[in-house]
C-alpha cells in the first residue's frame, strides 16, 4: 500500500517573502500537516509559521551556531532543533520557549523525534545519542568520537 506524503503548501514562497533575508543554501524546512505549520531555519534562527500567514508567529533564537535540522514532535506541540553548537533544543511551538536543552554531542548533524514523542535522537561528532524527551536524561550513546557522521532513523516500537 502506498501512503501519500504530505506536501508543503503552494504559497510557501510567499511566507518567506516577509523582508527577512534567508541563506537558501543553508535553509532547513520542516512541514507539519496538523496543525498546519512550517518551521524554517536559516543560520542560528528558526522561524515558525502558520500555513498561509504573512509573518512568522514565533522566532526561535537560542543556538550559538547554525541550525542544521528541525523536527516536529508527532502532536505538533513541540519541535526539536539540532545545531552545530552541539545542542539539541526542544521548543514549545505555542510559546517559542526552550523547554529542554539536550547535550551530549560536540556538534549535532541531525535530529529525530521518536514516533511516540517520548524520545529524541541525534547524530554528530561520531556518536548517536538518545535522550528521554520529558526529562532530558541521556539514555544511550552509540559510536565513538572521531568517526564520520552518518544518518539516523527511528521507528515505532
Amino acid at each position: 500500500r502506498r501512503w501519500a506524503r504530505p506536501r508543503p503548501p503552494s504559497d510557501l514562497r510567499r511566507m518567506f517573502d516577509a523582508g527577512v533575508p534567508l541563506e537558501v543554501s543553508q535553509l532547513v524546512l520542516q512541514y507539519m500537516p496538523w496543525p498546519a505549520q512550517v518551521a524554517v531555519s536559516s543560520g542560528q534562527i528558526v522561524r515558525l509559521w502558520r500555513v498561509g500567514a504573512q509573518a512568522p508567529r514565533r522566532v526561535l533564537s537560542a543556538h550559538r551556531a547554525r541550525v542544521v535540522d528541525v523536527k516536529f514532535f508527532p502532536a505538533g506541540d513541540r519541535l526539536a532543533t539540532a545545531g552545530l553548537d552541539g545542542a539539541i533544543l526542544v521548543w514549545g511551538a505555542a510559546t517559542g520557549d526552550v523547554l529542554r536543552e539536550l547535550r551530549g554531542l560536540d556538534e549535532a548533524h541531525e535530529a529525530q523525534v521518536f514516533p511516540q514523542g517520548d524520545r529524541v535522537a541525534a547524530i554528530g561528532s561520531g556518536s548517536a545519542v538518545i535522550w528521554d524527551a520529558a526529562t532530558g536524561e541521556l539514555l544511550h550513546r552509540l559510536g565513538h568520537r572521531g568517526a564520520a557522521p552518518g544518518r539516523i532513523r527511528v521507528y515505532p516500537r
